[in-house]
């Protein structure tokens, strides 16, 4: 590797390294309250995700751990401290899982709840 290259590759990393530091994102706990099998409610807490979680991959965490194959949508707890739909239109406007602290009015929980057997939002 030449001396140009070197240097290059130098400035490429420093000015990644500044763009991380000023876009660092909130670590959120993510909190999902379910009825198990017996008729209990639960809460299931994950600081797993992030700003790049998909609802499909919230969906993917949910099927490792249930144990009931029924049907089931979610929603979120919003800002009112009402329970709206949670789809990936949600996810996109309002961005749950980690927002820029510069700028971030999110209290650092997200509020998740499974509601069993709703046609309309099946999983």
């Amino acid at each position: 590797m030449g001396k140009k290259e070197r240097i290059e590759n130098k400035d490429s990393s420093s000015f990644l390294k500044e763009r991380r530091e000023r876009h660092t994102y909130l670590k959120m706990q993510t909190s999902i309250e379910y009825t198990d099998l017996s008729g209990r409610i639960r809460i299931k807490n994950t600081p797993s995700f992030n700003h790049n979680t998909t609802l499909a991959d919230v969906h993917q965490w949910i099927s490792k751990w249930r144990k009931n194959p029924g049907n089931y949508y979610l929603v979120i707890k919003d800002p009112y401290e009402q329970y709206v739909d949670f789809d990936d239109e949600y996810i996109e406007d309002f961005k749950p899982f980690g927002t820029e602290e510069s700028s971030s009015t999110t209290r650092g929980l997200v509020q998740l709840k499974i509601i069993e057997d709703n046609s309309k939002y099946t999983v």
